[in-house]
């Protein structure tokens, strides 16, 4: 802008400072982001036909059980994983007679069970 006054310029200037100065803040807080994300998210093995989940029952104990929903449990379970499929993205677990629940779920809505020591997951399916 060669021909503009001096106030053009200098507002010019400012403009290009405050549009520089948020770029870097955009990148801080993508940083920032990223680095939170990956200290709750890690890499865990994929599950498997025959091992031991809990299921996430946030949606499912609203609806169906009485009572608060804060003093409820988060996860049931254990349940055994019939099969994975749709490559990897669901399983199919085995739910006990009588759950109207259907068996086929994400696996965001499942964690893997681990049992405490001298205790088999079996006991718990019961």
């Amino acid at each position: 802008v060669a021909d503009s006054p001096p106030s053009l310029e200098a507002w010019l200037r400012i403009r290009e400072g405050a549009w520089a100065e948020a770029r870097d803040n955009l990148w801080t807080s993508r940083i920032k982001q990223a680095v939170g994300h990956n200290r709750r998210h890690r890499d865990q093995a994929p599950l498997t036909p025959g091992c031991w989940v809990l299921l996430d029952s946030s949606d499912w104990r609203g609806r169906h059980q009485g009572g608060t929903d804060k003093l409820k449990e988060r996860f049931e379970g254990p349940y055994k994983v019939a099969r994975v499929f749709n490559h990897g993205q669901d399983v199919e677990l085995i739910l006990p007679d009588g759950d109207r629940r259907h068996p086929s779920l994400h696996v965001s809505k499942v964690k893997l069970y681990h049992a405490p020591e001298g205790e088999a997951p079996q006991d718990c399916l019961e």
